[in-house]
């Protein structure tokens, strides 16, 4: 009797990433209270394994005896499936907050990728917020209390579209947030992260 056919299962062919961490503090002169939008982006090539990739805080005040700090310590947890790192993961903040005549205003944007070594990081994003085209805009905004704001905060994420975006950062507003990174598999498909400085601002995979 002939032997039955053995299936070999397939070697995997895609690589795993895993960030956790938290939206700690944020730093906003000028505003007495904010919350943020989160929302993650990557390339097509990457699958979201497990948890999200939009999330909204609560809405924090200042911290008592200080002019500018809000703490937020809101978690987050996404896992990916990959198979090219080209579109490595940005994290996307959209802060937001009251004005004086209580209507909801966008106060900052801010992007960063997501660390590509393992183990654990601590980053400061800078903000900026959009600005009126002209003086007319600017009067309109003043009077009605509606501020320039980007119709979808992902384009945000792409550094050739945020080039052409008007935009300041009055007072210097930032988040921070820590997260610890596991990448698994890198290294067998021919990636070498570890020569790569935590602090340089030409991100490999971008």
């Amino acid at each position: 009797m002939a032997a039955d056919k053995l299936e070999v299962p397939e070697a995997h062919t895609f690589l795993l990433y895993s960030a956790s961490g938290e939206i700690q503090t944020a730093s906003f002169p000028f505003i007495d209270n904010i919350y943020c939008k989160i929302n993650i982006v990557h390339g097509k090539d990457w699958l979201l394994s497990s948890g999200s990739e939009e999330d909204l805080t609560h809405v924090t005040k200042k911290t008592r005896g200080s002019h500018n700090h809000f703490v937020f310590n809101h978690p987050f947890d996404v896992t990916y499936k990959f198979t090219n790192p080209f579109g490595w993961p940005q994290l996307i903040l959209s802060v937001y907050g009251l004005d004086t005549l209580g209507n909801d205003v966008v106060r900052g944007y801010g992007t960063v990728h997501l660390p590509c070594i393992p183990g654990r990081h601590s980053l400061r994003v800078p903000l900026q917020a959009p600005e009126s085209s002209s003086v007319i805009q600017s009067l309109s905004a003043l009077i009605t209390g509606k501020r320039p704001e980007l119709v979808e905060a992902r384009v945000f994420a792409d550094e050739s579209t945020r080039q052409l975006l008007r935009m300041s950062s009055t007072g210097l507003p930032y988040v921070e947030l820590v997260m610890n990174v596991a990448v698994k598999d890198l290294d067998k498909f021919g990636f070498d992260v570890g020569t790569i400085h935590p602090a340089s601002d030409r991100f490999p995979f971008s």
